[in-house]
This record gives C-alpha cells, structure tokens and sequence, in this order.
C-alpha cells in the first residue's frame, strides 16, 4: 500500500490579452492604483491648484478657471488629504466666482442693473484672485487653509 502524496493545485492566474479590452469601469491591465505623494510633492501641487486655475482665469477672460480647478481635483484627489484639501477648495472658489458671473451676466440684461452687474463681475475676480494668491501661498507652507466667504459645493 503506497501512499500518494498530493499537493493542492494552486488556481492558475489568467494570463492577461495583449489584445483585450478591459471591461466598462474596470482598471487597465496592469494599473496600479494612486499612491499618496510625499508631503513636499503635496504642498507643491497644492500650491498649483491654485496657481494654474487662477493663470487659467486670467488667460481664458474669467471663463476657464474652473476647468482647470476640474482637472487638478480630479488628478489629485487620490493623492493625499492635503493635496485633496486645497483642490477641492480651489474649485470651490472657481465655482464661486462662476456663479457670480452668471447672476452679474443675468443683471446685466436689465439697463438699470448693468452697474451692479459690472462690479459684482469686478468684486468677484478680485476676491477670486486674492483668495487663490492667499491659499496658494499656505499650501505652500504646508498650511491647511479653507477660503472665507465661499461656497463648499465640493466636499
């Protein structure tokens, strides 16, 4: 009587298709998940979530500054929770001044709300401007900074 010693069959791994297409949602083949940046590399990009949307509103004529909040949030909301912070309130200070473009864009319709438009418009990019300038400058000294006066319509 001889015994048979068997060792148990480990499952094979599908080897992956060059050719096939992942499905819908899923992760490319051979994606990794982000990592959290360095505690520099957060203050850094942190700081240029400020910097670019606010260049990008200037450049664009006030019209152009959310979308480039839009893409840092989404480039560095996985990232690290500091780096996520000062994104998330970038573009909430884009949405902000949006929004008061749109209403000082909808006064201006009436003749006698153009003024009150035409300083609302003014208000809101200055204030834009000083709070991006303000927070670019403590996420640069690592500092956690929430803007005043802004809606937290990303949370």
């Amino acid at each position: 009587m001889t015994e048979q010693h068997q060792q148990p069959q480990q499952p094979q791994q599908p080897t992956p298709n060059p050719g096939a297409v992942p499905p819908p949602g899923a992760a490319p083949v051979g994606a990794t998940p982000p990592t959290e940046m360095a505690p520099g590399d957060q203050k850094t990009m942190g700081m240029l979530a400020h910097l670019i949307p606010l260049a990008a509103m200037y450049l664009s004529a006030g019209t152009l500054g959310f979308v480039a909040s839009i893409v840092m949030w989404a480039l560095t909301k996985d990232r690290g929770a500091f780096v996520a912070h000062h994104a998330r309130n970038s573009l909430n200070v884009q949405l902000t001044t949006l929004i008061a473009y749109v209403v000082a864009v909808v006064l201006a319709f009436t003749i006698i709300l153009i003024p009150v438009s035409i300083v609302l418009a003014l208000v809101a990019l200055v204030a834009s401007t000083v709070i991006h300038i303000i927070a670019a400058i403590k996420a640069a000294n690592g500092e956690w900074y929430r803007p005043p006066l802004m809606l937290e319509l990303i949370k």
